[in-house]
């Protein structure tokens, strides 16, 4: 009988212990709150949680809205101390009657601190605990504060939680706008979200609401006959709503997200900043650089184009993905005892496998029991899909505000799902090829060993050292002879771009792409093929440098965040603002800036950009393709944004297709996504000419002082190095080097002609 005795009294003390440590620490209502992700315009892009809850206020939530809750929950709640002793008595009989713990009996503050301290663990410990801490909260907060705690804590399945939340999922509404019937079919949810979840089980929760409703006529808080009809017409409608309904329907299955890939950009940040539980738990609010109107314009020209692409790839990459690499099937023990394969006949085998047949071997597999078998067809199948699926066109796009840094657009690819979620923009690097030219000519008017005006001799060159030999060549298997470095660039010709890394120096070429872009000097491959972009650049650090010429001349650093908040609204991080860094002159970007203009204008982007896209306004930008058309580039910019686009497949054993170069592919996307911005932005003009930019007339032929017969245009210079040496007015040397060796051979058949001629006029004489 005395241990009988001490056992209560042993709870008694445990439970208190327990408490008092509760409450020495402080009794804060601290629940998980949403991270909420804004653009530059104030508009929600998309929300990372644990619990996907949104504060509440108490003075929000309708008189009838409370009343449903108190009717399934609490009838009695105004008026007791916290604990409602007919309830739980009732509950206890019950309890002992069943033989274990079938009714609750608690009051909202009982559920409240069960939720926010003792869980949902069914002890008489627990129970100990929970009375000594509601009678705590009691004492501590008035009952419309409990209340609103309850209101946000309490979880409603499908991973929502808080009334707030639980009216946009359960009904698409905001809480003030929620109707007694609806009210009364939340209140049902909470004590068994599983069971009474209209999504999950339809009869428990009609059953359930229909209780409630009954509850609250008997209050007096509604009409027995309007409730009734009421109940009626709201049944005949969410029925057929929730046929609609997946069951394992959640929250995170219900995709609100506007840029997904930037909000990946995002979290990963906040992960790296403050902590994972923080990033989803902290209630911070992200009030991020993005503009919606421009991602918008972005997702649609990146749709556009890899709908395109796709179609011109699949075409092309067919052959490669048939006779994919089957080396695989030779090595497996199961699948070597296939005849054909035996026979050394996979590839003929494996075209008809991949159809139906593949159906019928898994299937046979089963069927016998051949479990080995039938796991080697499955991993042959998975990886033919994988590879495949790396045929497929993605893209990317990102978009900055040269002035201070703000990325206002990003697409890191296609569709974003669980197993596409690379950012392509930011995560990956691929050859820039021509478009890395920007860097080349840079670096040579920026040391003043060129101008727009040097001629070049565009003719083949080999590259010899111990290992091997390169000649490169241009895009058009063809050679200009002389050329000015205005035209070569918006011509985007090889030889001159090698020509001109050739006369600066490697190391210097390599050095201006690394200040422009803040990336280490060791990334770049230091050999002549620098000068065509082989470097692997991702698009986010070739936007970066092209922004510094865009800045005339000064330092740009990418930012996503402008500023973050807490949950109590103070800002605890802003982002850079705008930099005076010099990284090149200003005569430089001026001078840089009127190449690029030339490429968009009368180059290789000029028909994509201006008449394919209809973009008119004034912009800048240069093409780039890789060999054998596996990437696509092209980075422009306007007067007040920088975009650089990348079209490629993942796997670079495919190809975008013949012909399927960076003003095919991705100068259009470019010129799409600015026509789209430039509804609704007003267009800038570009910097004017800077004090030290000389405009000198020269000869068009060879860029040198003109005489009276020469051609003539006029130039920029930076003051100091226009020509000073007078044309000698010989333009015959202007012709391609493939016309000279042409004309060279009709003179050489005419003087052997002549010679004949002459021949036989002295025969005849």
């Amino acid at each position: 009988m005395a241990f009988i005795a001490v056992v209560p009294f042993f709870y008694i003390v445990y439970g208190y212990k327990k408490s008092y440590d509760v409450i020495r620490k402080g009794i804060e209502y601290q629940p998980y709150l949403a991270t909420r992700i804004y653009d530059v315009n104030g508009e929600l892009i998309s929300e990372l949680f644990y619990e996907n809850r949104s504060i509440t206020d108490i003075k929000s939530i309708p008189p009838h809205v409370i009343q449903a809750f108190l009717a399934a929950e609490d009838q009695n709640f105004y008026s007791h101390g916290g604990m409602d002793f007919i309830g739980i008595g009732r509950a206890l009989i019950i309890d002992v009657l069943s033989g274990y713990f079938k009714q609750g009996g608690s009051t909202i503050t009982q559920q409240l601190v069960k939720q926010l301290y003792t869980k949902s663990e069914k002890t008489f410990s627990r129970k100990i605990i929970e009375l000594f801490l509601t009678r705590e909260f009691e004492k501590k907060f008035d009952k419309n504060e409990i209340l609103q705690m309850y209101f946000n804590q309490v979880y409603f399945g499908h991973g929502v939680f808080g009334i707030g939340a639980a009216s946009r999922f359960y009904f698409d509404k905001d809480v003030e706008n929620l109707g007694y019937i609806e009210a009364a079919l939340l209140a049902g949810i909470p004590p068994a979200p599983g069971r009474y979840s209209p999504i999950k089980n339809v009869r428990l929760s009609f059953n359930r609401h229909m209780q409630i409703i009954r509850n609250m006529i008997n209050a007096g808080y509604v009409d027995r006959d309007d409730a009734l009809v009421k109940f009626g017409q709201f049944w005949e409608k969410y029925s057929d709503d929730l046929k609609l309904k997946f069951q394992d329907l959640g929250v995170r299955n219900i995709s609100n997200d506007r840029a997904p890939h930037f909000t990946e950009h995002i979290r990963r940040m906040l992960v790296e900043k403050y902590g994972e539980e923080a990033a989803y738990s902290a209630g911070m609010k992200i009030h991020t650089t993005l503009d919606l109107r421009h991602q918008a314009a972005a997702e649609a020209a990146i749709r556009e184009g890899l709908e395109r692409q796709n179609e011109v790839a699949s075409r092309f990459n067919s052959d490669i993905i048939n006779n994919a690499d089957i080396s695989m099937l030779r090595k497996d023990r199961q699948l070597k005892k296939i005849p054909a394969i035996r026979r050394g006949t996979e590839k003929k085998f494996l075209k008809e496998f991949r159809g139906e047949a593949l159906e019928e071997a898994l299937f046979a597999s089963q069927l016998f029991g051949l479990s080995s078998m039938e796991d080697a067809i499955s991993g042959y199948s998975d990886e033919f899909e994988k590879f495949a699926q790396s045929a497929r066109v993605e893209g990317a796009l990102i978009a900055i505000d040269p002035a201070d840094g703000s990325i206002t657009a990003m697409v890191g690819g296609g569709d974003f799902h669980s197993e596409n979620q690379i950012n392509r923009a930011v995560q990956c690097t691929r050859q820039p090829g021509s478009s890395f030219k920007a860097f080349v000519y840079g670096a040579g008017i920026e040391t003043g060993q060129i101008t727009p005006a040097t001629a070049f001799l565009d003719a083949p060159i080999i590259f010899k050292d111990r290992k091997k030999t390169w000649s490169p060549s241009n895009y058009e298997k063809s050679f200009q002879g002389k050329v000015l470095a205005r035209k070569a660039f918006a011509m985007s010709l090889n030889i001159v771009s090698v020509l001109i890394l050739e006369k600066i120096g490697i190391n210097t070429v390599s050095g201006f792409a690394s200040k422009m872009m803040k990336i280490p000097a060791s990334r770049f491959e230091l050999d002549p093929t620098l000068a065509l972009g082989t470097t692997e650049l991702s698009p986010l650090e070739m936007a970066r440098g092209f922004a510094v010429i865009a800045n005339r001349g000064k330092n740009v650093t990418p930012h996503s965040i402008r500023y973050i908040e807490d949950k109590a609204g103070k800002r605890i991080y802003s982002g850079p603002g705008q930099s005076a860094e010099k990284i090149i002159s200003e005569d430089t970007a001026f001078l840089l800036t009127s190449l690029l203009r030339e490429v968009v204008d009368r180059g290789t982007a000029a028909s994509a950009v201006r008449k394919g896209a209809g973009f008119h306004l004034p912009a800048a930008g240069k093409t780039g393709t890789n060999t054998d058309f596996r990437d696509a580039w092209f980075v422009g910019f306007t007067p007040d944004l920088v975009a650089a686009v990348w079209m490629g497949c993942d796997s670079q054993k495919f190809s975008l297709g013949r012909g399927q170069s960076g003003s095919v592919a991705s100068a259009p996307v470019w010129g799409k996504f600015m026509s789209g911005i430039y509804r609704f932005r007003k267009p800038s003009r570009f910097p004017t000419q800077p004090p030290e930019i000389k405009s000198v007339k020269i000869c068009l032929k060879t860029g040198l002082v003109p005489l009276g017969d020469c051609p003539t245009t006029t130039e920029y210079f930076i003051n100091g190095t226009e020509p000073r040496t007078i044309c000698n007015s010989d333009h015959s040397d202007m012709i391609s080097i493939f016309d000279q060796i042409k004309k060279s051979k009709q003179e050489m058949k005419d003087r052997i002609k002549l010679n004949i001629d002459s021949e036989q006029i002295n025969t005849e004489e």
